[in-house]
């Protein structure tokens, strides 16, 4: 999850990208969707950028950039507790 406005991968997630690069390096079939978020006042951007941020770290990290698929989705609620839990990269394994 990401403070509003940032686009800097959270240190505390550094492990997660770990774990994820390795299972991608050991299953060069898998391939992977990153789905990038922004909510309530962020612009539309935000999300592009977290995940363009997200797709460069696994790129520095190894993995080919062919094998990464970025969407994005801005959320358009106000709510700053709902917005709090909505401003985030996932992933889905495409094999």
């Amino acid at each position: 999850f990401y403070g509003e406005g940032q686009t800097t991968i959270p240190s505390m997630y550094e492990e997660n990208i770990n774990k994820l690069v390795n299972l991608l390096k050991e299953n060069p079939g898998y391939n992977l969707s990153v789905l990038s978020c922004a909510c309530g006042d962020e612009d539309e951007n935000i999300a592009k950028e977290r995940g363009e941020n997200v797709i460069k770290t696994l790129t520095g990290k190894g993995i080919e950039e062919t094998r990464l698929r970025l969407n994005t989705k801005k959320y358009n609620i106000q709510n700053p507790k709902e917005c709090a839990s909505l401003r985030k990269v996932s992933f889905s394994i495409i094999k």
